[in-house]
């Protein structure tokens, strides 16, 4: 989903399953998961890391990333 669909998407009045934060929350949130994302592409082709591998160790990165800023905002 990129950011015009979910902006369509809050305007149509969907609402955040978790029924947490506004529109802008959300879209925020899918910035940094993409700049993460990004991030960790770069470092894992700097080092030589498995192309076929790579998808999983984003996730992974991705799911660390979210339970420490859970961690942080309790």
């Amino acid at each position: 989903m990129n950011k015009d669909e979910h902006r369509f998407e809050c305007a149509e009045g969907a609402t955040d399953l978790s029924g947490l934060g506004s529109c802008e929350r959300n879209l925020a949130k899918l910035n940094a998961r993409a700049q993460i994302r990004v991030l960790v592409r770069r470092i894992l082709r700097k080092y030589g890391y498995s192309p076929d591998k790579q998808e999983k160790a984003t996730q992974t990165v991705l799911e660390q990333a979210e339970l420490l800023g859970a961690e942080w905002a309790a």
